[in-house]
């Protein structure tokens, strides 16, 4: 996995609004309108978030692998 830092933040920072029952957007992302959609259908596309309509983040959910890569991003965060 070869992501730059602005496509991890946007990812870490979906998890987290969706973890706390919080509505992701770009704004609270820190990624562009553009960005957050092309971030968020990959986040679904690579199993990390699911049962989602895409431009309707409500349905989302995050998946095992979601907690898992959340988990591996923030452990990596703390060395």
């Amino acid at each position: 996995m070869n992501e730059d830092l602005y496509v991890i933040n946007g990812k870490v920072l979906i998890l987290t609004s969706l973890l706390n029952n919080k509505e992701p957007s770009a704004e609270a992302c820190d990624v562009t309108p553009e960005d957050f959609v092309k971030i968020y259908e990959e986040m679904y596309n690579e199993g990390l978030i699911s049962h989602t309509n895409f431009g309707d983040v409500l349905n989302a959910e995050v998946t095992d692998k979601g907690f898992h890569y959340f988990d591996s991003i923030t452990n990596r965060l703390r060395i």
